[in-house]
């Protein structure tokens, strides 16, 4: 299970996703270079704002507008709720 009690992704949550995908895949799906990813995992560099829902879905999350509010939860449970819907609504 991710998150803290409120449902929130914690850092832990995070470091863990970036440390099951490799640095270049994350390069090649949010259009930073190596170098860039690697500052930003190591803490020497931050995201802009325009890089931080790129930089999510490039470790695996979706990020997803819920009664207008984002959220942000794992593509595969994402890619569930999807089917589940579907499957509900015929």
């Amino acid at each position: 299970m991710t998150g803290d009690r409120a449902g929130f992704l914690t850092e832990a949550d995070l470091l863990r996703r970036i440390a099951m995908t490799r640095q270049n895949v994350i390069s090649e799906r949010t259009g930073l270079s190596d170098s860039q990813v690697n500052r930003i995992v190591s803490g020497q560099s931050g995201l802009t704002l325009g890089k931080v829902v790129p930089f999510l879905h490039a470790i695996g999350y979706e990020v997803i507008e819920r009664e207008g509010d984002r959220v942000s939860v794992p593509r595969e449970e994402y890619e569930a709720i999807r089917i589940l819907a579907r499957k509900a609504l015929g």
